[in-house]
């Protein structure tokens, strides 16, 4: 299974990764999940790795919800 590193996390529906705000784009599940650890508390999630395209830029990460509404952003 592949490492994701800890990109950051949001309370307000928008990330910006290479340049784009992951969450105005679709979200394409790839089918896998990555292992992550919470870096505040310490505790394990699972969360699905996602995919946007966006004027032929593919990228890839990890994403999920620590608690209500706080999301977590990971990187391969």
């Amino acid at each position: 299974m592949k490492k994701y590193k800890f990109k950051g996390s949001t309370l307000d529906d928008s990330f910006i990764l290479n340049g784009i705000d992951i969450f105005k784009e679709k979200w394409i599940d790839t089918g896998k999940e990555a292992k992550v650890t919470d870096p505040i508390y310490g505790q394990g999630f699972t969360f699905t790795v996602w995919k946007v395209i966006r004027d032929d830029k593919h990228i890839v990460f990890a994403a999920g919800e620590f608690s209500n509404n706080v999301w977590g952003v990971y990187v391969p």
